[in-house]
């Protein structure tokens, strides 16, 4: 509650929302001399903004997981070295 303090203040009644019956806005002192009807306006496309949820970014899934890959690299590496192995002991 402010007490002992002048504000403007914008009231919006049809908010639009299934959550909400109506919305307070405080007016910014600075902006004490733009007209009532731009004042409006602005606060209309603020909670228009506000009351549309924002779009999130899909998470796109890993096909191999880094366990999985990690354990094919040692696996390639280890078949790799045994075949050497076995190659350059025979002859």
């Amino acid at each position: 509650m402010l007490r002992g303090v002048n504000r403007r203040i914008i009231e919006v009644n049809d908010v639009e929302s299934p959550f909400f019956e109506r919305a307070i806005l405080f007016v910014k002192p600075e902006c004490g001399e733009a007209s009532e009807k731009q004042l409006r306006a602005k606060a209309a496309d603020w909670l228009s903004a506000a009351s549309t949820p924002p779009v999130r970014a899909r998470k796109r899934k890993r096909r191999i997981s880094r366990r999985a890959l990690w354990l094919m690299v040692w696996l390639s590496l280890a078949a790799s070295a045994a075949w050497g192995i076995l190659y350059f002991a025979r002859g």
